[in-house]
């Protein structure tokens, strides 16, 4: 029996897959693509991997939108199911498959909220 399993969590089947960029302003094609750019990284850990070509800042995805909109960060990384519930298409020009990272998010839930208590 897994750990997850013991906790009482169940895990929904398939996962978020991490690895793209967007962008307003240009195509990512290349690292060289990112010299300059004020990206929003997502998570402080991603930031790290920015930080040598970029600019990049963190910015919750509650706020990510407006941020986009107003041009406070001129592209994101998150998982192109985000991006379309997110509607960040409205404000991005962009999408690179980059395989720059890969991450996967995972659902979670206890079992009691996925039964009906």
């Amino acid at each position: 029996m897994s750990a997850i399993t013991k906790a009482v969590l169940i895990t929904i089947r398939n996962i978020f897959d991490n690895g793209f960029l967007t962008s307003s302003t240009r195509q990512v094609s290349t690292v060289e693509d990112l010299n300059g750019s004020n990206s929003c990284a997502g998570y402080p850990a991603y930031v790290v991997v920015h930080r040598p070509l970029a600019s990049p800042s963190s910015v919750s995805y509650n706020e990510l939108y407006s941020a986009l909109q107003t041009r406070v960060v001129e592209g994101q990384e998150n998982p192109l199911a985000l991006f379309g519930t997110g509607k960040l298409f409205e404000v991005q020009k962009y999408c690179t498959l980059s395989n720059h990272c890969w991450s996967g998010f995972w659902i979670v839930a206890h079992s009691r909220a996925m039964t009906g208590f």
